[in-house]
């Protein structure tokens, strides 16, 4: 015969088990119910962190949208133009008169997509609402 002495705190009565099969399905029970309550706060908090990032894309603008797009993906276009343009070069799908003006217009698509990307790196942080930029202490922002 077991006894089961639960704390005072919790309010739930002291149960007597005259067998242990019964105890041992007690356990499991319990066990189930802890394994229901733990999925139950770990879904709540995946809930929480997919509201949280479907916000952040909300307030974010269309322009640091396109910034993020063309910085995270713009290296992948550069390599399929370059690859591209060597593939086509290697199998001789570019007649040899032409090598040098489809060279020439894959330098200014690399080119001005390269400053695009600079332009990305290099420029200043955002301004919040209140017209002051972002990431900088209160005595720089003017």
């Amino acid at each position: 015969m077991a006894v089961k002495n639960s704390n005072e705190s919790e309010g739930s009565p002291t149960v007597i088990i005259r067998d242990t099969k019964s105890e041992i399905d007690m356990k499991r029970e319990e066990a189930k119910n802890e394994r229901a309550k733990y999925n139950a706060t770990v879904e709540h908090q995946k809930q929480i962190a997919k509201l949280e990032i479907s916000k952040l894309k909300l307030q974010q603008s269309a322009r640091s949208k396109a910034q993020s797009h063309i910085a995270v993906v713009g290296p992948l276009y550069l390599c399929i133009l370059v690859g591209g343009f060597v593939t086509a070069l290697a199998c001789g799908a570019i007649p040899e008169s032409q090598i040098s003006v489809a060279s020439a217009l894959l330098t200014l698509l690399v080119t001005s997509f390269m400053a695009n990307l600079r332009t990305i790196i290099s420029e200043s942080p955002e301004t919040d609402e209140l017209g002051k930029k972002k990431g900088k202490p209160p005595s720089e922002n003017n």
